[in-house]
């Protein structure tokens, strides 16, 4: 969907088809929400939707999506007998562990056309002000293991929860996934049953092995392509991205990327276009790859920039050019983030 990469819609959601390998993911015109008689501008993947069976380009998945937004109840939802954990989620979506805030997961058992589904909604409500929700609707026929439901959550929810916040943060273009990025692939249990496990989305950077024949260091790459996207190309050329302060106007961050992914470079803090100091911002974890420390970084300071600054603390702020003598030829201009 080539309107998706080029930021006119924006991720909102996923519903598994009847096929456990076949997701219609549930997109929201993000100029345009609403149509001109106040319906919900939203598209899907299945064939009703792009065939336009029904005549008015919706589906039964949208429709269940149009209803989402406006908060209406399932009128015969019930509650999830094993529920997720907010802790499992967010530990299986490295995107989402820098991202600061209040955050939420509710989940039920409906239907959708007589066909039984879990519903799980993942939201944050940041410290700076924006929020961020998407949901993902698992088949009940298929049989899913709590892992599995996990695992599309994060993967889904998270990515597209990531997303926004980018969104929010002046990044439009941020964090479109392929429309081939997610699979399921069938692995024996010890049991003799089969499951579904997702293997594409969730790039679990701290995991020596993961069964697709990369390191860490491979898979957390691709993580940063995939999320940057455009940006990606900006952030090879140039070896930073500027994110604008929301919390104090005129102040700008520049995230360095060492170009070897070996270790970690300080942030370069810029007051009305003048460079003024260095912060030193350091990944909890050494095992975690340098690319997912960037991109903690970068998403929390579009969630919870506040909370960045109190990691730095006192003792991890220093002159410009501590780190490096590079000279960046662009200026860093502030623009005011998105309401």
């Amino acid at each position: 969907m080539a309107s998706l990469i080029s930021g006119d819609y924006r991720l909102i959601g996923a519903i598994q088809g009847s096929a456990p390998d076949r997701w219609y993911r549930q997109c929201l015109d993000a100029r345009s929400p609403r149509r001109s008689d106040g319906s919900f501008a939203l598209s899907c993947d299945c064939p009703a939707w792009i065939n336009n069976q029904a005549g008015n380009r919706t589906c039964k998945h949208s429709r269940v999506s149009a209803q989402l937004l406006v908060g209406q109840i399932f009128a015969d939802a019930q509650p999830c007998p094993e529920p997720l954990t907010l802790t499992t989620v967010r530990a299986m979506q490295p995107l989402i562990q820098g991202i600061g805030g209040v955050w939420r997961l509710e989940e039920c058992l409906t239907s959708i056309a007589n066909a039984p589904y879990r519903f799980s909604l993942l939201e944050v409500i940041t410290a700076d002000g924006p929020q961020a929700s998407a949901f993902v609707a698992m088949n009940m026929r298929s049989t899913p293991h709590l892992q599995d439901v996990s695992a599309a959550v994060a993967a889904w929810s998270g990515w597209a929860v990531a997303a926004e916040i980018a969104r929010l943060g002046g990044f439009a273009q941020v964090g479109a996934p392929p429309d081939t990025h997610y699979r399921f692939r069938r692995a024996n249990r010890n049991d003799g049953m089969q499951r579904f496990g997702v293997h594409d989305l969730l790039t679990i950077g701290e995991q020596a092995n993961l069964g697709d024949g990369r390191t860490p260091r491979q898979r957390a790459e691709a993580t940063l392509q995939m999320f940057l996207g455009p940006l990606y190309a900006t952030l090879a050329r140039t070896g930073y991205l500027d994110v604008s302060s929301r919390q104090y106007v005129g102040r700008v961050y520049r995230l360095r990327l060492d170009p070897g992914r070996h270790y970690d470079r300080r942030v370069r803090v810029f007051e009305q276009g003048r460079y003024v100091r260095d912060l030193c911002i350091v990944r909890r974890d050494r095992l975690t790859p340098v690319q997912d420390g960037f991109l903690t970084v970068f998403l929390g300071l579009l969630s919870d920039e506040q909370q960045v600054l109190r990691v730095v603390g006192q003792h991890n702020i220093f002159a410009p050019y501590s780190d490096g003598r590079e000279r960046e030829d662009a200026p860093a201009n502030w623009i005011p983030r998105a309401a």
